[in-house]
């Protein structure tokens, strides 16, 4: 599969480790976010323009609710699938309005799946929590009753 992923980019931003987690699983990812002093993206540009421009036809578009605001244009009318991944859904209330671009919705709050679904009014609302890849707390000490 390949995963063209949106967000704003810096090293430990949630879009950045999901990006390494996808590839790890075997797929191919495609940035199509912000671009960085750091890193080649796509800025405004919307994506019924970006992905026909990839060297590999995308099979999904991911965006991740990131630090920056960063949001993609025209991504009712992308040409596969999309979904977005909303993390501080207890901030106000843009998010529900974001959502409503997006043909599949996950949230990081499970107490915030039904108000989306209310909000959206379509079942296509799931919590995905969030998580971390053991490689990243690899050798580090923590309080032990966090431990499994």
């Amino acid at each position: 599969m390949h995963v063209t992923l949106g967000y704003s980019w810096f090293a430990a931003s949630l879009g950045y480790h999901l990006e390494r987690a996808i590839r790890d699983l075997g797929h191919a990812v495609t940035y199509v976010g912000a671009a960085t002093g750091q890193r080649a993206g796509f800025d405004i540009a919307p994506l019924t323009e970006v992905m026909p421009a990839l060297a590999e036809p995308p099979d999904l578009y991911l965006w991740v609710d990131p630090a920056g605001r960063y949001f993609s244009r025209r991504i009712e009318v992308a040409p596969v699938p999309t979904a977005g991944y909303f993390v501080d859904v207890h901030l106000g209330t843009w998010r529900l309005e974001a959502a409503r671009f997006f043909d599949a919705v996950f949230v990081a709050q499970k107490d915030y799946v039904e108000t989306f679904r209310k909000a959206l009014g379509h079942d296509q609302v799931y919590w995905l929590p969030l998580a971390a890849a053991a490689r990243l707390a690899a050798g580090r000490r923590g309080n032990s009753r966090h431990r499994q």
